[in-house]
């Protein structure tokens, strides 16, 4: 569990529902290029969310990184995000793309 989580397990056993609500429409709030900038912990994106007091660049951090697991392609041996599994290996999507390309 990252922190991320906690904190939302946290407010939903104290009963805060409206923390509870900002931080599950986090996705419906902020654009992907806003996600990557909070990846990459720009310090001036918290200002441009307009976001309240209390959510953290840490909580912000760990809410955008949650979900990006990092998987080493088994064709060019480079970690990715994005690509798919084929018969339990994963291949990144520029790889993918190739073996589609030569056919």
């Amino acid at each position: 569990m990252n922190g991320f989580e906690e904190v939302l397990t946290e407010l939903k056993r104290k009963g805060d529902s409206e923390k509870v609500k900002y931080l599950e429409g986090l996705d419906k709030r902020i654009t992907p290029s806003q996600k990557k900038r909070i990846q990459e912990n720009d310090s001036g994106i918290l200002q441009e969310l307009f976001a309240p007091k209390w959510v953290s660049r840490e909580l912000l951090y760990a809410w955008a990184t949650k979900n990006s697991q990092k998987e080493t392609c088994v064709l060019c041996a480079k970690q990715d995000e994005l690509g798919m599994h084929v018969k339990g290996k994963f291949i990144c999507s520029n790889c993918f793309i190739e073996i589609k390309h030569k056919k």
